[in-house]
């Protein structure tokens, strides 16, 4: 499927932090948006979520309006995952995965025996099988991370969206995460869109870049992208070794 977004501006109140935006998610692809912090990524997936609305402009998924789509018909189109912690309310692992079925489950909610297959299938595949009806507040936050993604696969919805799903975790789990999300778009054919905070360990992983800069959005395949320099220009005195794919003081 194909998101595209269509002369779109995204803030707050009058103020449009980012304007005019023309860009299309690559399907089937792993695209990292990047940016500063307050360069306007989180308002950027909100708004393409549906969590605010847009300022100006229009979010289309192979050609439909997404803010003409009923909650349940939008949820089958994507899921999300955000980045703040989770408790889990007491839920365990199987628990919090099949929520992700509930757009598919009609007015009563009852999981079938195919519901139930994906729902073990989810688990298993972001590997916590063993830990299936742990609580999820005993889990460490990588564990916890693995299974809010369960959960938007249990969805099983061709577009997956996530903000920052790698902060609070070490650096072991941050490339459990990123390897995960990338074996998902080789293997499922889902599109990935993810906003990092971590460019370094995860920029090797991604096919395409979505990149906030000077109040632009700028797009294209990541080799392409690192090429142009344009990576530089992220963040005040700082500039990017393409060979390293590291950032240093400029």
């Amino acid at each position: 499927m194909n998101l595209t977004l269509n002369h779109l501006s995204v803030g707050y109140g009058r103020h449009a932090v980012l304007a005019d935006i023309n860009a299309a998610l690559q399907p089937s692809a792993l695209t990292m948006l990047l940016g500063a912090n307050g360069a306007g990524k989180s308002t950027l997936l909100r708004t393409i979520i549906g969590a605010q609305p847009p300022l100006a402009g229009s979010i289309t998924i192979d050609g439909t309006d997404l803010a003409q789509l009923a909650p349940l018909e939008r949820a089958r189109l994507i899921s999300v995952v955000l980045t703040a912690r989770t408790g889990g309310g007491g839920l365990t692992v199987n628990e919090l995965v099949a929520i992700g079925r509930h757009p598919h489950c009609g007015v009563f909610g009852r999981l079938s025996a195919a519901d139930h297959q994906i729902i073990a299938d989810a688990i298993h595949a972001v590997g916590l099988g063993h830990k299936a009806y742990s609580p999820i507040a005993s889990l460490s936050d990588g564990e916890r991370q693995k299974a809010l993604i369960a959960r938007a696969l249990a969805q099983q919805t061709p577009i997956i969206i996530l903000d920052e799903p790698t902060s609070f975790l070490d650096i072991a789990a941050r490339f459990d995460i990123i390897e995960l999300l990338s074996k998902m778009v080789t293997e499922r054919q889902t599109t990935v869109l993810m906003s990092v905070h971590d460019i370094t360990s995860s920029l090797p992983y991604s096919t395409h870049i979505w990149a906030i800069a000077q109040s632009q959005l700028h797009t294209g395949p990541t080799p392409e992208v690192i090429a142009s320099g344009l990576l530089s220009t992220l963040f005040p005195n700082t500039a990017f070794n393409p060979t390293t794919l590291t950032f240093h003081r400029s």
